[in-house]
């Protein structure tokens, strides 16, 4: 771009670091991408974890993560409606919540719960096997791709939002996109322990966790114990700096500047 641009003000805007499970593909790729940060004079990036991760320059501006408002009904807590919405590939380990709900069942056993599970990946098998296994298709229910226009009703009828992934490395400096869709329908928070989650999450918004079914299956006897102390308006509020419309209007003072 800057050889072939080599007069014009370009912005190089990174949103992924490499998230290959092969770390040697994944120190190439990271490499690559430093080293074309040398030739843009702007750039921005979408965390200070990124920014630090690929060893960009300090001039980098920091644009974050946003979503639309997908659902306008503020939710009731007396019941756990669970929802993930997301890839369902093998790295990230989703199959891992399964266990972790049949076992917060046990904790809690009068607890009302319902888990939907939209996505599509190389993981999606073992996810309906650990269903099968625990035979928990009563209450957990995976739906597979879902299209952008059907999807709302899920993010009107859930009430809380599940974020999960590997804790490695390239996964902690990113955040998670469906955190924002989550929090600005309205919905409580439960997501494993990536920076960015640690940062935007307190207990008026929800959970963190481990990697790992034991540690979701705390986090969830913590959710639940507290539910009635959450307002859904409240979540909505304090994530609405970060819907698209807000950012827009940020990205473009970084580009006017």
């Amino acid at each position: 771009m800057r050889l072939l641009l080599p007069f014009h003000r370009c912005i190089a805007d990174y949103s992924t670091g490499c998230v290959n499970p092969s770390r040697i593909n994944r120190f190439f790729k990271n490499l690559l991408m430093t080293f074309e940060a040398l030739f843009f004079r702007h750039k921005v990036a979408l965390s200070i974890d990124l920014k630090k991760h690929l060893h960009l320059s300090k001039n980098t501006k920091i644009l974050p993560l946003g979503a639309n408002i997908l659902s306008n009904t503020n939710k009731q807590f007396n019941k756990m409606r669970l929802l993930y919405v997301g890839t369902l590939a093998s790295q990230r380990d989703v199959y891992k919540t399964i266990e972790g709900v049949v076992k917060f069942r046990e904790k809690r056993p009068n607890a009302e719960l319902r888990y939907d599970i939209i996505g599509k990946g190389n993981g999606m098998n073992h996810i309906k096997a650990e269903i099968q296994r625990f035979s928990a298709s009563d209450y957990i229910k995976v739906h597979g791709y879902v299209p952008d226009e059907e999807i709302t009703p899920f993010y009107d009828n859930c009430n809380v939002g599940v974020c999960f992934a590997r804790m490695e490395d390239y996964y902690l400096v990113q955040p998670f996109t469906k955190l924002y869709e989550y929090g600005l329908s309205g919905m409580a928070l439960i997501s494993v322990k990536v920076k960015d989650s640690v940062r935007r999450i307190d207990e008026k918004l929800g959970v963190l966790c481990d990697d790992n079914a034991d540690s979701f299956a705390d986090a969830l006897v913590q959710l639940y114990d507290n539910r009635m102390n959450y307002d859904s308006k409240y979540i909505r509020d304090c994530l609405r700096p970060y819907t698209w419309q807000s950012l827009s209007v940020k990205f473009k003072d970084i580009i006017e500047s």
